[in-house]
């Protein structure tokens, strides 16, 4: 907090992140809270049979302990027979605060991926193309701590017409 101090203004993207600094000791008139705008979606997906072609989950986010097991548990009910043809998409940075995170991915949805139900993407060069390949993106990390209060790739996924489903937490539930 005492580097921020010689800040003029701070500019965060929720309450729960303002709240987190102000109760660490920065000035409250110091902390300013902006809602990210999403306009109308430009690509909504268009019926049944455009959802249909795109029969895949993505998860884009922080890979913490609560989020891996989220994950674990929804790719193995995609194994599930009225589940058939779904896959799981994990696209995270990696870093070397989830690298045991991401050895158990490997290890325990080996099989899964070997058939194509789940695939681990680190850094992804066109995230609009993988987006268009989904129905839906999941927000299943515990808390937001790397990178910035609100993760801009939920965003970009609500841009590009993709229904969000997340853990009532802050500061996503915002």
């Amino acid at each position: 907090p005492q580097a921020l101090e010689s800040l003029d203004g701070i500019v965060v993207l929720s309450d729960h992140s303002r709240a987190r600094l102000i109760g660490a000791g920065v000035s409250q008139a110091k902390v300013h809270r902006i809602y990210p705008g999403v306009g109308k979606p430009a690509k909504a997906i268009a019926g049944e049979e455009a959802l249909a072609r795109r029969q895949a989950v993505v998860y884009a986010g922080e890979l913490d302990v609560g989020a891996t097991d989220h994950l674990i548990e929804l790719a193995r009910t995609l194994a599930e027979p009225t589940m058939r043809g779904w896959t799981l998409i994990i696209a995270c940075r990696p870093s070397p605060e989830d690298a045991p995170m991401r050895a158990r991915l490997g290890r325990e949805l080996a099989g899964a991926i070997g058939t194509g139900r789940v695939e681990i993407h680190g850094e992804v060069d066109d995230m609009n193309a993988l987006l268009e390949r989904c129905a839906v993106q999941l927000f299943v990390a515990d808390q937001v701590q790397r990178r910035v209060d609100l993760p801009l790739v939920l965003l970009e996924g609500l841009a590009a017409g993709l229904p969000l489903v997340a853990l009532d937490r802050p500061p996503v539930r915002e």
